[in-house]
């Protein structure tokens, strides 16, 4: 199995694109220091365009934000 952590800002789209060509398994949104807002602006992006990736999203602090995480798999 192979992961890789693609950034929050920028062509992040591009390079998720890019690895899912390269059959990684697995993606995360490192986020860094910015709030979870703008990482799941980007969750849902990346789930939008490779709805079959596996999409790995933190820093959830509450049960709607769980929630709304796992509806994305959906």
């Amino acid at each position: 199995m192979v992961g890789a952590a693609i950034g929050a800002t920028g062509d992040f789209l591009e390079r998720a694109v890019d690895l899912a060509r390269c059959k990684v398994d697995a993606l995360a949104i490192d986020s860094g220091a910015r709030a979870f807002v703008g990482s799941w602006t980007q969750s849902v992006l990346v789930k939008h365009r490779l709805p079959d990736m596996q999409l790995i999203a933190g820093n959830v602090g509450t049960y709607e934000g769980a929630r709304d995480l796992i509806a994305l798999r959906h």
